[in-house]
């Protein structure tokens, strides 16, 4: 069907295939500009199947019109439809053939049950009558259809977006179990996501819309001048902290250049954008490119370089509070920050008293009992001291760095491993360091004491924080506190996890860590 000329496709498969995903492709040969977005033909057709006769399903339709609003803002001619029977989504799909459009983009969404047979995809309509497994090829659509109106109009970009990966509700006339849909034979030059891995069923979501549009919708809205690339690694890290990792979407490209949703660009800035990639194992101390020990101190920090990543919570987290939504994405420069909270001997030498109210826990356990404001002399005069630029972290940079620059679950599942809290505290602190860190090399983020940031605290501030370095509220007399405690439960034991309190606020449960940066 596909010839080696055949114009450049990319399949966003909201559904289960079996494929290896690979990296950015040679930029050499096709480059799909943000400028060249503003002029191209955008022509999306958008189905969503909710009422079945059988086995209905509550977001499809839901999905549909949310991302049909979203497709209209960023230039796109959308046509959309919903609760469609066979001869409709055939009739409808016949918009993607269209010459007018030739040389544009042309985008296919349809959500709603899909079913593979003998390594072929089907759509199925809301009034299908599937007895058995031979009554696919009369009663549902191929997707091959699809895909042959798309080639025929000559399209330069052609994007097809399947959520349609729910459990399979015509199992039992079939003769195996196979879920989802299956692999795609794709021409080259594409690019697939998956809404999760191989072997797993993604989730048709709790609230008004899937997990996944949902993910993409706020991502395309969110972010701007960036390749397709990117936007899913973001939607990746958005539905995997959702689900706790039990959805994580998958994509494979062979993209030989840039496609960028959205017509506006951003200034540019000097930043690496994060990699949702497996972790980075921690580095010794011994290499002085990744890690800083102050010298008066001892206090050790770890580098983190420059980059971007979705800071906050999805509304779909468990134990999600209001004042760590929307997630939204964030791009920081270069700091160094604590490897462990400030210890009491620290605090002792630099200030020559101990506020602590467990001093008995010694010289290396976190000093607690401080305000905000308290924080503030303290680097003042080590600063002095030192001759250093020492400070406390912004909570952008506080989460950066406890979410190994954004790939850490929010509430990681070993959090025995990595914190004291409620559940194994005995009701007071710990010496620092005594659980495992974080991937950079981070403790205690997670429990022993919360943490000052330097933020002035504003509740909705996520909806208007800025891409770039965000500071926190303009004005507030309460700041911010990140992390979990000995005091707190699990509810408490998150990443995202916020809490403000005024700045000359004090609690036996109140510590801090500092960053470091160029003077």
């Amino acid at each position: 069907m596909f010839q080696k000329t055949a114009p450049v496709f990319l399949f966003i498969f909201y559904a289960l295939f079996l494929t290896t995903p690979s990296s950015y492709a040679d930029q050499r040969a096709i480059s799909f500009t943000k400028d060249a977005a503003k002029e191209e033909k955008r022509i999306a057709v958008l189905i969503g199947n909710s009422n079945y006769n059988s086995a209905p399903l509550k977001n499809p339709v839901n999905d549909t019109r949310s991302l049909s609003s979203t497709l209209r803002s960023l230039g796109f001619k959308v046509h959309d439809y919903y609760d469609l029977s066979r001869d409709d989504i055939k009739r409808v799909s016949g918009l993607l053939s269209e010459k007018q459009n030739s040389g544009g983009t042309a985008l296919f969404y349809y959500a709603g049950h899909g079913i593979q047979s003998a390594g072929n995809n089907y759509m199925i309509p809301v009034n299908a009558d599937i007895k058995t497994e031979s009554d696919l090829e009369f009663e549902a659509v191929s997707l091959d259809m699809v895909f042959a109106k798309m080639e025929q109009a000559g399209n330069r970009v052609n994007i097809v977006i399947l959520d349609a990966c729910r459990n399979n509700p015509f199992s039992r006339s079939y003769r195996t179990q196979i879920q989802g849909l299956a692999t795609v034979s794709a021409p080259a030059g594409s690019f697939i996501a998956y809404a999760t891995s191989p072997g797993k069923v993604a989730a048709d979501g709790e609230g008004d819309n899937s997990i996944f549009t949902s993910s993409l919708i706020n991502v395309l809205e969110k972010t701007q001048g960036i390749p397709i690339e990117q936007i899913f690694k973001f939607v990746r890290s958005e539905v995997r902290q959702a689900t706790g990792g039990e959805q994580i979407p998958w994509t494979s490209s062979s993209m030989e250049g840039d496609f960028f949703f959205t017509h506006s660009t951003v200034p540019k800035v000097n930043i690496q954008l994060a990699s949702p990639a497996r972790p980075q194992k921690v580095r010794t101390s011994s290499n002085r490119l990744n890690f800083f020990t102050d010298n008066y101190t001892g206090i050790k920090l770890a580098k983190i370089s420059a980059g971007c990543f979705m800071m906050g919570s999805s509304s779909y987290e468990k134990n999600v509070q209001a004042d760590e939504i929307p997630l939204h994405r964030v791009c920081l420069g270069e700091f160094y920050i604590g490897t462990h909270e400030v210890t009491q001997g620290q605090w002792t030498k630099v200030m020559g008293i101990n506020p602590s109210a467990f001093q008995d826990c010694g010289a290396d356990c976190p000093v607690e009992n401080i305000s905000w404001n308290d924080t503030q002399a303290f680097i003042t005069k080590l600063n002095k001291i030192t001759g250093k630029n020492f400070r406390l972290p912004t909570e952008a940079e506080w989460e950066f760095a406890a979410k190994e620059r954004g790939q850490m679950p929010t509430t990681p599942q070993s959090i025995e491993k990595l914190a004291w809290y409620k559940n194994n505290a005995e009701n007071k602190t710990h010496k620092t360091g005594g659980k495992a860190p974080n991937s950079l090399g981070l403790y205690d983020t997670l429990g022993n004491v919360q943490e000052w940031c330097s933020d002035n605290y504003e509740f909705g501030y996520y909806s208007f924080s800025p891409l770039n370095n965000p500071q926190g509220a303009e004005a507030s007399p309460r700041k911010v506190l990140r992390g979990g405690s000995w005091v707190g439960d699990n509810s408490k034991v998150r990443l995202t996890n916020r809490r403000a309190i005024n700045a000359d606020g004090t609690g036996p449960y109140i510590g801090f860590r500092l960053v470091m940066t160029d003077n």
